[in-house]
């Protein structure tokens, strides 16, 4: 019989009359044990040992030919943190939760999971934003970070301050305070309350001045600011935050004023007499502090005729004509003056005490035996009868110390006709009134001003020497504050 022969594979296939086609799945025999998959692309006779295992959930190796080695390193999903350094000791697929997570620089560890806390400061991580303050209250906690505003109230726990007013300023008093006049009221207003817009707050004083960034010290003038008073006239403002009390005072001359100009009187003939008080009289008929020199000396003697303006008279004696027809009585002339009549000699008398030179050094020889010969000198310069015409410049601050250690300076006419003009002022720091012509009396307004309290740090005082000890330091650097001392 032909064709009836039979062909019998290893694995139990049976063909009759042909070749068997015998296939040999080698994954069969489960060769690459647990958690692995087991793949036999060829299943020929001929075709032996070419099967794979591959390691379930990609862990890591595919061997071919026998078993995979599957290893899984539990570190690698990063389960440890920051702050905190991961370590498996055993990578075996079998081999779970048993990574160990460690602080840092420490030996704080935990086995299978992270350490609850490692004491890391959370604000290494900016959480608080541009600008704001971190404080990490308790570093074995998260999350109790507090974000807090520059010099500010504003503060948040875990979170960043949603508004930053630089007009708010707690403890540390008002940003427009002035250590100069803490009582003065200037506003403040931040358009921007941005931790990230810092010093673009606006100070305002009660008079309409402004600065960006800083007090406006408006009580240094208050509304003296405007120079409201006009030419020869000194301003002062008692109370920088009431409006019209503002007071004019004349430097030249006489006269006062609140709330507007003052009505200054400089009589010329009144405040240096300008002509012989014995023998002359004077009138100003413009007592306006600009109008000088305008005086009129004459005569007194009746028998005597003669005037002049801006100077001494110099006194003719009368004639009379024949009588006149009807009345019987002479009329005086001044056409035809008489021979000069020796005077009788006074008293000696020095022209001088009159003050004839107008502040200059004055020297009369022969007093009122012989007038008008006294002699003014100044700059080396001398007149005889009369002041020297031009007689340089004197700024009386510039000369000894006239107003104190603790004031400054203002001398507003430099002319040597116009002395004890000068005006003292408190210097900032300091409180007390302006004076003119003489030192005024200052005391301390603040604990920062003159002291060392707070060892060169940044001293404020919002109460001034109201309230002592209530200063505040600041340094700068680190953006801490502390009362009454560095």
């Amino acid at each position: 019989s032909v064709h009836d022969f039979t062909c019998t594979c290893a694995n139990g296939v049976v063909a009759t009359g042909t070749a068997a086609t015998c296939e040999i799945d080698e994954c069969a025999s489960n060769p690459c044990g647990a958690g692995q998959t087991c793949s036999d692309p060829n299943k020929a006779k001929n075709s032996q040992h070419d099967y794979t295992c591959t390691c379930n959930d990609d862990r890591t190796i595919v061997q071919t030919d026998g078993p995979a080695r599957c290893v899984k390193n539990e570190c690698d999903s990063n389960p440890c943190g920051m702050g905190q350094d991961c370590n498996d000791p055993n990578t075996a697929l079998a081999s779970k939760n048993d990574f160990t997570c460690t602080c840092t620089g420490t030996q704080l560890s935990a086995t299978g999971g992270a350490v609850p806390s490692c004491g890391v400061d959370e604000c290494l991580m900016s959480p608080c934003g541009a600008g704001q303050l971190c404080r990490d209250i308790d570093q074995l906690k998260t999350n109790d970070f507090e974000c807090s505003c520059p010099f500010g109230l504003e503060h948040n726990i875990g979170a960043p301050v949603a508004v930053c007013d630089e007009c708010k300023v707690g403890n540390v008093g008002s940003p427009c305070a002035w250590a100069g006049h803490p009582d003065v009221k200037e506003t403040c207003n931040d358009p921007n309350p941005s931790a990230d817009k810092l010093n673009d707050f606006v100070c305002t004083c009660p008079n309409g001045e402004s600065k960006v960034g800083g007090p406006a010290e408006c009580d240094k003038l208050g509304e003296c600011a405007n120079s409201p008073c006009g030419a020869y006239q000194v301003c002062s403002d008692p109370d920088v935050n009431k409006a019209g009390d503002y007071k004019c005072s004349c430097t030249t001359g006489t006269g006062d004023a609140v709330g507007g100009p003052a009505t200054c009187v400089f009589d010329e003939c009144a405040s240096k007499p300008p002509c012989p008080v014995l023998t002359q009289n004077c009138t100003d008929p413009n007592t306006s502090p600009n109008s000088t020199n305008d005086y009129v000396c004459t005569c007194k003697d009746p028998s005597m005729w003669g005037s002049k303006v801006g100077g001494e008279a110099a006194c003719t004696r009368l004639t009379t004509n024949a009588p006149v027809a009807g009345n019987g009585t002479a009329s005086p002339t001044k056409a035809t003056p008489a021979p000069p009549v020796p005077p009788t000699p006074a008293p000696l008398m020095n022209e001088c005490d009159n003050l004839p030179c107008n502040g200059q050094t004055c020297s009369d020889p022969t007093g009122l035996q012989k007038l008008g010969d006294f002699e003014c000198s100044c700059d080396g310069k001398k007149e005889t009868g009369k002041p020297v015409a031009s007689c340089g410049v004197v700024d009386e601050c510039l000369q000894a110390q006239v107003c104190g250690a603790d004031q400054v300076c203002e001398d507003r006419n430099t002319s040597k006709s116009s002395l004890k003009d000068y005006v003292c002022k408190c210097k900032a720091g300091y409180a007390g009134d302006a004076t003119v012509g003489r030192a005024t009396s200052c005391t301390l307004d603040d604990e920062c001003t003159g002291r060392d309290g707070c060892s060169g740090q940044q001293c404020t005082d919002p109460t001034g020497m109201q309230k002592l000890g209530d200063f505040v330091c600041t340094c700068v650097t680190k953006n801490t504050t502390k009362v009454g001392g560095p």
